[in-house]
């Protein structure tokens, strides 16, 4: 695989300050999916996901949510999922995501990221098919 990696150069003064910084953007951006999981299935979605190459990382929060589902309100403990990929992948993420998740109405969305440490930007483009 050959991936595209966004480029951010700095240049540097004496006392050690950015004094510019030009940036390019990949071809294939990076995108962050959030996503919320009853707690007993955020451990093997994350872990599909990644194992699959869909995502290069996972960061699970446990939360309380609080919605209205079938004319009622519902509070429920669960857990995000912040599933960094890239755009590429993100579709083939999505359609995996509504496999693997157990409710009828998953809440899936996608976050693009213009402004992302260069090295970071890297890694994730590089862990991801």
């Amino acid at each position: 695989m050959t991936a595209n990696h966004s480029t951010v150069v700095l240049t540097a003064s004496t006392s050690g300050t950015s004094t510019g910084r030009t940036t390019l953007f990949p071809s294939s951006r990076l995108v962050t999916v959030y996503v919320t999981v009853p707690e007993s299935a955020a451990d093997d979605i994350a872990g599909q996901l990644v194992s699959e190459r869909l995502a290069a990382c996972v960061n699970a929060v446990p939360c309380d949510s609080t919605y209205r589902w079938e004319g009622s309100v519902h509070r429920d403990s669960e857990v995000i999922l912040l599933v960094k990929t890239t755009s590429d992948a993100v579709e083939r993420l999505t359609d995996r995501i509504g496999e693997l998740h157990p409710y009828d109405v998953p809440c899936i969305e996608q976050f693009e990221e213009d402004q992302v440490l260069p090295a970071f930007a890297d890694w994730r483009a590089d862990s991801v098919d």
